[in-house]
């Protein structure tokens, strides 16, 4: 006979007061059926941080291989370990961690704009992204160069180009011979 959540709760008591009384360094009597996801980064990366993650019920480790390095992601693999035997060695259980290793896409460059001005490209403008060499010094309001050729190969309408880390995006309306019709969004994140 299978024990409930339920069943493990106290006669009177709310769920929030079971929830309270859960002990991390006690035996589990059932599986939680979701993840806690966690990404490590600089603030995060101590030995007492995750330690205390973990017993806060973290079970997946975020990698973001697109700002850190592999050298910082091996010591978080390593403090995530050393975590694990101390709880293991405190209590006697073995919890049983994944990593969630998040890879960086494309990085596609733009050239260069005309002057070395600026340019103020309001959302719902259009600009076309071109593949055309010629452009990389001329960009403008109207089209900048890309140094992906294979992007009217792998693009389609309705799909996005993200700007800026996200913080711009471009919705393609079409896609040409020599590059994508696109007019701007603003990112809400």
């Amino acid at each position: 006979m299978s024990i409930t959540a339920k069943d493990n709760m106290k006669k009177g008591s709310t769920q929030l007061s079971h929830l309270c009384d859960l002990n991390a360094k006690k035996q589990i009597s059932h599986r939680r059926l979701v993840s806690i996801i966690a990404t490590i980064s600089r603030a995060s990366r101590n030995l007492e941080t995750i330690y205390n993650m973990l017993l806060k019920g973290v079970n997946i480790f975020r990698l973001n291989f697109s700002h850190e390095s592999h050298e910082l992601h091996t010591q978080t693999i390593e403090l995530v370990n050393s975590s694990l035997q101390r709880i293991k060695h405190e209590t006697g259980q073995t919890i049983t961690v994944a990593f969630a290793v998040d890879t960086r896409g494309p990085q596609i460059r733009t050239g260069l704009l005309d002057g070395g001005n600026e340019i103020l490209l309001r959302s719902g403008e259009s600009i076309r992204l071109s593949i055309n060499r010629d452009l990389y010094d001329k960009g403008s309001k109207e089209a900048v160069y890309v140094d992906y050729p294979n992007i009217i190969n792998v693009a389609k309408p309705e799909d996005r180009v993200f700007v800026d880390d996200g913080k711009l995006f471009l919705n393609i309306l079409e896609v040409g011979v020599d590059g994508l019709l696109c007019n701007s969004g603003v990112a809400c994140w």
